[in-house]
């Protein structure tokens, strides 16, 4: 991620345990992108988000966190929907789209 770069990611809110399951047994999926969501909201030189639109955008920026993910796990793969389900809106940092503009 370049200085002042913006990496976006789709499908980062799946609604249900199927959609985002990592073999893929719907024609509507998100997949575990999720996980990484995760994963960078405890990252220091990261900022990251998730857009409150369609199935939810990952914004990932290159800076300096500002509201980071304190969360002791060292395998994030091994997070489970029931994890996502009751926590989503902490681990995703969720931001609604007319919002956006207070992060520039």
């Amino acid at each position: 991620l370049n200085k002042n770069g913006v990496i976006l990611l789709h499908d980062c809110m799946p609604c249900s345990f199927i959609r985002q399951t990592t073999l893929r047994s719907s024609n509507i999926w998100n997949g575990d992108v999720w996980k990484n969501i995760v994963e960078c909201r405890t990252l220091d030189e990261i900022d990251t988000y998730t857009i409150y639109a369609d199935q939810g955008i990952g914004l990932i920026l290159k800076r300096k966190n500002r509201n980071k993910l304190f969360l002791k796990i060292n395998n994030f793969n091994k997070l489970k929907f029931r994890d996502y389900y009751k926590n989503y809106k902490l681990f995703l940092n969720i931001i609604y789209f007319q919002d956006l503009d207070q992060l520039f």
